[in-house]
């Protein structure tokens, strides 16, 4: 086969088409697959953020189920993955308790979650919440 000299350049530029084509391609997925990731991990820090923050209030809970109705709180406790504020308040016979957690810790938050609970004493003198929500 004879190739004739205007159509030399035409493979070329296919093929230099079909690399860009390509290129484009992977550079497309890749940046999917970038803000996946980055999303998963908001996620999963706000998630961390949620259960340090039920663990303040089950603090809280444990302090004022002891006894210690004088417990008002306490703030950047430090646990493994980030820290949790703790606020304590007394009003009609209810104990409030508001927790934030933070990740990695309160001056440099990077997820932050907020839980409050209403506590009281049930039949048999315990400590129990009746209402709990995420803020």
């Amino acid at each position: 086969m004879k190739i004739i000299q205007d159509e030399k350049g035409t493979v070329w530029t296919a093929v230099t088409f079909l690399i860009i084509f390509i290129w484009l391609l992977i550079v497309s997925v890749l940046k999917v697959i970038n803000s996946q990731y980055r999303d998963m991990n908001k996620v999963k820090m706000s998630a961390a953020a949620f259960h340090l923050a039920e663990a303040g209030i089950t603090k809280g809970l444990w302090e004022i189920s002891k006894g210690n109705t004088g417990y008002r709180g306490e703030k950047g406790t430090k646990l493994d993955i980030g820290a949790f504020s703790v606020d304590v308040r007394s009003r009609n016979g209810q104990f409030i308790i508001t927790s934030t957690g933070y990740i990695p810790d309160m001056k440099h938050v990077r997820a932050k979650s907020v839980v409050r609970a209403s506590a009281e004493k049930d039949g048999k003198g315990v400590y129990r919440t009746v209402i709990w929500q995420k803020l």
